[in-house]
């Protein structure tokens, strides 16, 4: 789940993905970030913590593999 909205607090996006825990394997946040806003998304343009999400969503999809 990415976060769309920058001013979104913390528990409320927690709320939003724990929504989806029975639905799904898993699910992962991934925080707002500018880059992912307009234009082609590049991994390299995305904050750390960004670049971190991602990973960890990719890899909660290798696992169900």
């Amino acid at each position: 789940m990415t976060q769309a909205d920058p001013k979104a607090h913390s528990a409320d996006v927690q709320r939003v993905a724990a929504g989806y825990k029975d639905l799904a394997r898993d699910a992962i946040t991934i925080p707002f970030d500018p880059a992912m806003v307009d234009g082609i998304l590049r991994y390299g343009s995305l904050r750390p913590a960004t670049q971190r999400a991602w990973l960890a969503a990719g890899a909660a999809v290798a696992r169900g593999l």
